[in-house]
């Protein structure tokens, strides 16, 4: 992967060579600091060579590598509002589509917000963080919704909702003709929604993206009896009525937020511009940059998409394709970014909403009749069928707003919000299910959740599960990343240190690795400033919990400030407890919390359960056991060569050669010879 940096005050951003989308903010170490150490508390790194111009930032002349944070809510805040960031929020626009982010979060609702005839937000039953809406899709008779927790449900058009199916992961996009309605779900599957139970009719994933990680699809669109997917990496493919493949192309890759086709052509836009397909071959009949393409919609002749530079473009369907290009002409401007958009029937009025949570109103010559603000969110995608407009939006809602009531907003209009009854015939609401969470939300966990979802970053979050073994059979066999880096959780953590127990619990509890890691770093920043009541049961609740502490990072990142600084004067039984635990997270525990007693000139402990675990089978163990062992010899060489006189032939090769990393070269051959690790003719080399 390459990146592109953008310098921004106190920040470099990065972009993406091959999607055009935001990277992130890079992270930057110390000129004198090591790669192993700044790994340890950073996450993977990236090398020097895959930046593309890097030549132009002298300042970054000693770097040999760095790491990607995940932009926080400040810096989205800070693209949307500085001038100085003016250039590169593009990158943020398409980010923070596909992250569902409301720049109008925790704001008060504006007096003049337009009312829609009903509303529905399904509750969270994992939490009270918003799961954003995408996928939509509408006809006279009902009305598909799709969330980032793949939940499917169907309403009617008076707001009744009929039925629910759940996916397995994130619902992107919905669309239906004669033979169903279907759906794409982020474990790479297409699946058709007509009948009890979702089937699946098609496997989109590609070779290139690990079984293991999430197959992002951003288009999905229906012409007849035609289907047409296209994914994040590039890939466009053509379905029949039998849903075999009739063609496949390979294309720009990146987020395609406009995908829709007509007897003549394929039209996608992404972070490029636009290009027409032809529908027959996938052949490529012309293109046209513009701004990063957020929506799009088509006409009779024309093609209207919202760009990242505020605009509504119109360009003719009928390109110049020996040229390869078409005509195009500006249509209107917005005041934010458009996010969505969809015409009326007739095709004279076009709704868009841009990312600020407003709502406009243009005719078909461009002249803006009204913009109002929405009360529901940002709306991620809209709809309109006869008399009503369908949106849903970053807060997980989906409105229906009355085209005729809201066609002159100045005028005053009654319009009543609908309470939605689940019909007797579909499952119970969850609301039923879990009135406590949501007639008690809390404010300040849901907040920190919010936040969390909002960091998310997608190429990070496949990057780190890589780094951290999440597959078939590895130490952290199903593990899910957000991917958001440690400095940035420590940052939330100290902000939300003052989280009660039971909401801690929550965090740990939680799908997300870095739900799990921002618990247990509140915990570290709880202890020291508590009394000695507060820390046992601070102690007391992380022993509980040790289940949740589960990967490496997960350890090393706790036990030593929370169990190691504790038990610095307190009995240590609890530590050969763990070590002899059948848990092997448990057991680094035990031999990671010595770290703390190595600081304060205490070895014995740590010897000790040396011994215990010398002979333990994971190599996660024997590079703990190695790593606390060099932290003994940094404090007495005497004390750790005396250990390794005596065990050094039994340690494990890991084991070995970590705790002799700090030896000098005759002095670890010896050690490695005595292993038989190297031969003496090697040694004498």
């Amino acid at each position: 992967m390459s990146y592109f940096i953008h310098r921004v005050p106190k920040a470099l951003i990065l972009e993406s060579v091959t999607t055009g989308g935001l990277a992130g903010v890079m992270f930057c170490p110390h000129p004198n600091e090591s790669r192993r150490a700044f790994e340890y508390d950073y996450g993977s790194t990236e090398g020097r060579d895959s930046l593309v111009n890097i030549k132009d930032f002298p300042e970054l002349d000693y770097l040999q590598f760095y790491c990607i944070e995940s932009p926080s809510s400040y810096h989205y805040d800070r693209c949307f509002n500085d001038a100085d960031w003016l250039h590169i929020r593009p990158l943020f626009y398409i980010e923070g589509k596909a992250i569902g982010y409301n720049m109008r979060r925790d704001k008060p609702p504006l007096p003049k917000a337009l009312n829609p005839l009903w509303e529905y937000t399904p509750p969270n039953e994992k939490g009270s963080w918003k799961v954003g809406t995408w996928a939509l899709w509408a006809d006279e008779q009902t009305i598909w919704t799709g969330n980032r927790d793949g939940l499917i449900l169907t309403f009617a058009p008076d707001g009744q909702i009929h039925n629910r199916w759940q996916l397995p992961k994130t619902t992107r996009c919905l669309t239906g003709n004669s033979q169903g309605i279907y759906a794409t779900c982020d474990d790479g599957n297409l699946y058709n929604l007509i009948g009890k139970l979702p089937q699946v009719v098609y496997n989109c994933r590609s070779e290139a993206v690990s079984l293991w990680y999430d197959f992002l699809i951003y288009g999905l669109d229906s012409y007849g009896d035609r289907l047409h997917i296209s994914d994040v990496y590039g890939r466009i493919t053509q379905l029949n009525h039998q849903l075999q493949v009739q063609w496949q192309q390979q294309v720009a890759s990146g987020h395609s937020w406009f995908l829709q086709s007509d007897d003549y052509a394929l039209y996608r836009g992404n972070h490029q511009g636009v290009a027409a397909y032809a529908i027959a071959t996938g052949k490529l009949l012309w293109t046209y940059a513009t701004a990063c393409v957020l929506c799009g919609v088509l006409t009779e002749d024309t093609i209207i998409i919202g760009t990242g530079d505020h605009h509504l473009y119109e360009l003719q369907k009928s390109g110049d394709i020996k040229a390869k290009t078409t005509e195009i002409k500006v249509l209107a401007l917005c005041d934010g970014a458009p996010y969505a958009c969809t015409l009326t029937d007739d095709q004279q009025t076009i709704f868009v909403a841009d990312h600020q949570a407003d709502l406009y109103a243009f005719n078909r010559a461009g002249e803006r009749l009204w913009k109002y603000p929405l009360s529901c969110g940002v709306a991620l995608a809209m709809r309109c069928v006869g008399d009503r407009l369908y949106l849903t939006t970053t807060e997980g809602t989906i409105a229906c707003f009355d085209l005729i009531a809201i066609a002159n907003p100045a005028q005053p209009v009654t319009i009543t919000k609908r309470p939605i009854a689940t019909s007797p015939a579909s499952s119970p609401s969850p609301a039923t299910k879990s009135p406590k969470l949501a007639e008690q939300p809390n404010l300040a966990l849901s907040t920190l959740q919010t936040e969390l979802q909002a960091l998310a970053n997608p190429e990070k979050a496949i990057a780190l599960a890589r780094y951290f073994k999440t597959g078939k059979g590895e130490y952290g066999e199903g593990d899910r990343f957000l991917g958001i880096t440690v400095p940035v959780q420590r940052q939330l953590a100290k902000k939300y240190r003052n989280l009660e127990f039971s909401e801690i619990a929550q965090l740990l509890a939680g799908e997300w690795h870095e739900e799990r890691l921002t618990g247990l770093l509140i915990l570290t920043y709880q202890l020291p400033k508590a009394n000695s009541e507060k820390q046992q049961a601070i102690i007391d609740f992380y022993l509980a919990h040790t289940k949740a502490v589960n990967n490496w990072d997960l350890v090393d990142i706790s036990c030593r400030p929370i169990l190691g600084k504790y038990l610095l004067s307190r009995d240590r039984q609890i530590l050969y407890q763990l070590a002899q635990s059948s848990n092997l997270w448990e057991q680094r525990i035990a031999i990671v919390t010595t770290g703390e007693l190595i600081k304060n000139h205490s070895y014995e402990d740590t010897l000790a359960i040396a011994q215990i675990l010398l002979n333990h089978p994971h190599d996660l163990i024997h590079k703990a056991v190695g790593w606390m062992l060099r932290e003994v010899g940094k404090q007495d060489r005497q004390v750790l060569v005396n250990f390794l006189d005596q065990y050094a032939p039994q340690m494990p090769r890991v084991m070995l050669r970590y705790a002799i990393e700090h030896f000098e070269q005759p002095q670890r051959q010896e050690y490695l010879m005595q292993k038989g690790f190297i031969s003496l003719t090697s040694a004498g080399k």
